[in-house]
């Protein structure tokens, strides 16, 4: 039997040489876990040996977002994100200060609310509003009620009180204009009287002379504002004539003449506020305040006042619209 060369074995079972003194320890290379097998795994390895714990967490979620923003199907999706929360707050906004959530109207509605305040306070019984369909329903809508509204083919001037039209727009087609209110889409609702007879130069001499009567009582005591007026003849005869009662019969202190808020000069004045009669307030529960109500509610005629009532600064009286104040004190033998 030949001899067999163990000369391999006896190598296998040599211990290996220990290293020199100066030699480094032993290392272990790990490569990352979420990083892939290659040649470059022990320096990913020595990379993540050397990191502040929890930033790696950040720096790869970071890292993640800038390869998602990369993407052009991820920069679509993001833009579509960031435009939907725009719009969304854009809506809020709006909605938010939407002049509907505070009684008033959006662009493209209609509103009539000072147009209907202005026809149940200023016009008398009996008086009407013509307007066409669509916006005799905006109107109606607002608070005006059915039986002052009307067309222009229902209303006539047959009834027992103006018979007036009401358009929207600044510009109307025949007769005297007599207020003016703001629509819900920076317009305008435009009151006109077809019938309105504005007053002859006798008729203005005759304003002018008893507003100047007025005056010339020292107990008068007019501002300048309302002085004016009574000397233009922008006062409403049925009040003017009912001042000349009242300055002789109760001495009474002219506070103000109120012009209605739309009617600016479109109208004579029909309201005045009385401070004082004798020189003592007509305020509430004086002996001077029941005199003047009394000689007041004793009235007749186009001299009796539509609205008596205490008001800051005194008592105030006035008048309802008529097509003729002129005319309506003439026949009344004024």
């Amino acid at each position: 039997m030949g001899q067999v060369d163990d000369s391999g074995r006896g190598r296998h079972a040599e211990s290996p040489a220990p290293p020199p003194p100066d030699a480094p320890g032993p290392r272990l290379n790990v490569a990352p876990v979420a990083g892939p097998p290659g040649p470059n795994a022990a320096a990913h390895a020595g990379a993540a040996s050397t990191a502040v714990p929890g930033r790696h967490r950040a720096h790869g979620s970071l890292g993640l977002a800038r390869g998602f923003v990369r993407r052009p199907a991820a920069r679509l999706a993001l833009a579509a994100v960031v435009l939907s929360a725009v719009v969304l707050a854009v809506v809020v906004a709006v909605t938010r200060s939407s002049p509907d959530d505070d009684g008033g109207t959006s662009p493209g509605t209609t509103s009539g609310r000072d147009l209907t305040s202005w026809a149940s306070a200023q016009l008398p019984v009996g008086a009407t509003l013509a307007a066409d369909p669509a916006l005799a329903a905006a109107l109606e809508q607002s608070g005006m009620g059915s039986g002052m509204l009307g067309t222009a083919s229902s209303t006539s001037s047959g009834t027992d009180g103006p018979a007036l039209r009401v358009v929207q727009g600044g510009d109307p087609a025949g007769g005297t204009v007599v207020a003016r209110f703001a629509d819900g889409d920076g317009g305008e609702f435009t009151v006109v009287d077809p019938a309105a007879v504005p007053p002859d130069a006798a008729a203005l001499e005759q304003r002018r002379s008893l507003g100047a009567a007025v005056l010339a009582n020292p107990a008068t005591m007019a501002p300048a504002p309302a002085a004016q007026l009574l000397r233009d003849g922008d006062v409403d005869p049925r009040l003017l004539t009912l001042l000349a009662g009242l300055a002789a019969r109760f001495q009474v202190q002219l506070a103000d003449l109120s012009v209605v808020p739309g009617e600016e000069g479109l109208t004579p004045v029909r309201s005045a506020v009385l401070a004082a009669a004798g020189g003592r307030p007509l305020t509430e529960g004086t002996e001077p305040l029941s005199e003047v109500q009394t000689w007041l509610s004793a009235q007749r005629g186009p001299y009796a006042p539509d609205d008596v009532r205490l008001v800051d600064g005194g008592l105030t009286v006035g008048f309802r619209y008529v097509t003729d104040p002129d005319g309506a004190v003439t026949r009344a033998g004024g």
